[in-house]
């Protein structure tokens, strides 16, 4: 057999068989695990920014509530 009928039967063959065979088991294989990564990484960013958003924005809420309180207590003591 020539070198380059061989290459060329090789080239196919490759192609044929290998490619088709990375392609539908590889790739949906990647897919599902980086669908599965980014999915998980992205529940988790989302519930601990929020959690920790929320957190931020009730201890914003009651240092401005004790704040508001401590000065009308003051401003009722004064009178």
């Amino acid at each position: 057999m020539s070198s380059f009928f061989q290459k060329g039967v090789e080239m196919a063959f490759n192609h044929s068989t290998i490619q088709p065979f990375n392609h539908s088991t590889i790739q949906p294989f990647n897919h599902s695990i980086i669908q599965s990564f980014i999915h998980s990484f992205i529940h988790s960013f989302k519930h601990s920014s929020i959690q920790s958003f929320n957190h931020s924005i009730i201890h914003s809420f009651k240092q401005s509530s004790n704040q508001a309180i401590k000065q009308s207590s003051n401003a009722i003591m004064f009178l």
